[in-house]
């Protein structure tokens, strides 16, 4: 009878366990990120009688989490892309409107403008000719410096989300770490859960972490985790977490570079970074900003400087000879902050025909 009671008791208390695990998938049906827990049951070791081995029941052994790995590296890698496509795509999308809108685009106030030198051109000396003429030129410079401040904003919110999105990581990566230990603290899992939820938290602040920055995890045998950023850096190294910062480039005063702290130092680790919000934003800058504001700027100068050469080659109403039309600022020059020395350098257009919509 002692026996028929005790494993009723043992069996009792395992299905309770049982029970109390279902109800707790029950109750974070919504949570997100939440991994479904299974009990595992296992045999009692069996009592020896004279009459043999009398089994004593069955009890909780464990709290299985039911979690595919490989399905969790999948979603940290088509988050990471899908958080960089999307971000090229909003900001591209509106790049794109500048040339696109007629409100926004030179393509109208060029048309006006060579409508309006073509009828100076055949009335020369119409006075409201000139002043049509006079007006289209003020719309097209002013034109030219709105579609740069559009640029120029573009460029500034680049930056701003760049340093927002730095930071982020770092918190995601400092709670990640403290994670780590907490969990190598709990030991091996028993009954209890609590070392799953923290699993299923782990990967959730992973999974934020992915939609900055394409991540690499690394299981360690103690439960911990290592998390990589881009080509390499650690981000987190069991229960320690490395820091990012931004600031700017000394190569270009606009942009901003970002620098991986190693004890003491820093190191520039733009380069090495790529996919997630801050890979798509600095994907933008190379590949759609940066190489529109030059085109823009190169057609600013060769525009400009053209017409300035054929206007002087005309007279006015008093027989003076043509002055420039436009005035066409000289290459701007960066200096290094890494330079030694007093040397400076200036630069100036001989040959504006040669000019490469590029920095040099």
């Amino acid at each position: 009878m002692s026996d028929l009671l005790n494993n009723g008791s043992n069996s009792l208390l395992a299905f309770q366990r049982a029970l109390a695990t279902t109800s707790h998938n029950i109750a974070n049906l919504n949570t997100e990120g939440y991994s479904r827990q299974r009990i595992e049951l296992e045999a009692l070791a069996p009592s020896k009688t004279v009459n043999g081995f009398i089994g004593n029941g069955v009890r909780a052994a464990g709290v299985e989490r039911l979690h595919d790995q490989f399905a969790m590296t999948q979603v940290l890698q088509s988050t990471g892309a899908h958080a960089q496509q999307n971000i090229q795509l909003t900001l591209a999308g509106r790049v794109d409107s500048l040339v696109a809108e007629d409100s926004l685009s030179l393509t109208p106030v060029l048309n006006d403008f060579f409508n309006a030198l073509q009828d100076v051109n055949g009335n020369p000396s119409s006075s409201a000719s000139r002043e049509v003429f006079i007006e289209s030129t003020r719309a097209i410079s002013s034109r030219f410096t709105s579609l740069q401040s559009q640029l120029d904003n573009s460029q500034q919110e680049v930056n701003s989300r760049t340093n927002a999105a730095t930071e982020e990581v770092n918190q995601l990566s400092k709670e990640i770490a403290e994670i780590n230990l907490n969990i190598v603290s709990s030991g091996s899992r028993s009954v209890n859960t609590d070392q799953n939820d923290l699993l299923d938290k782990r990967d959730a602040l992973l999974t934020q972490l992915s939609e900055l920055v394409d991540v690499t995890r690394v299981d360690q045998d103690d439960g911990s985790i290592s998390v990589f950023m881009g080509n390499g850096v650690g981000l987190v190294l069991g229960n320690q977490s490395n820091m990012l910062r931004t600031t700017a480039n000394p190569l270009s005063s606009d942009l901003l570079r970002i620098e991986y702290s190693q004890g003491d130092s820093w190191q520039d680790v733009t380069t090495r970074i790529g996919g997630g919000t801050i890979g798509g934003l600095l994907e933008f800058e190379s590949q759609t900003l940066k190489p529109a504001m030059n085109q823009l700027g190169l057609i600013a100068l060769q525009f400009s400087s053209s017409l300035n050469t054929q206007h002087a080659k005309g007279v006015d109403l008093n027989g003076n000879l043509g002055t420039d039309i436009f005035s066409v600022a000289e290459p701007l020059v960066m200096a290094n902050d890494k330079n030694a020395g007093s040397g400076s350098i200036t630069s100036v257009f001989t040959d504006v025909t040669q000019v490469q919509a590029t920095e040099y």
